[in-house]
């Protein structure tokens, strides 16, 4: 009796962690490229900030100190915060473009990015 209770607990054991495994590695980052804002799905470096400020309004956040000159605009969709960090250089010319999706619940935290474009 305790043999088939070890090995039932073990099978319902292997099943679940398959499961989280499939939705943490599989279903939430297919998710994320789906649900990605589509006028993001066209953003490359090398524009000017205002080009930028044009096509997608203005940012979430600037930041303007010394060695960092960037914005961030940030778009939420249910369980996923969406991220676009736009770096420049001195002459306003984006030289750093990314994209990267935070998803939460209570169960899973998972961030990763999406698309990484630079000079």
């Amino acid at each position: 009796m305790l043999k088939k209770l070890s090995i039932a607990s073990l099978v319902i054991l292997i099943i679940a962690v398959s499961m989280y495994a499939l939705v943490y590695f599989i279903f939430i980052p297919k998710t994320a490229m789906a649900l990605m804002p589509l006028k993001w799905r066209n953003i490359s470096s090398g524009q000017k900030k205002y080009d930028y400020f044009v096509y997608l309004g203005r940012p979430g956040t600037t930041n303007d100190r010394q060695n960092y000159k960037g914005d961030t605009w940030i778009i939420r969709k249910g369980n996923y915060d969406y991220y676009l960090n736009v770096n420049y250089n001195h002459d306003s010319v984006a030289r750093f473009v990314s994209i990267y999706y935070k998803f939460h619940n209570g169960l899973f935290n998972r961030s990763e990015n999406i698309m990484v474009d630079s000079l």
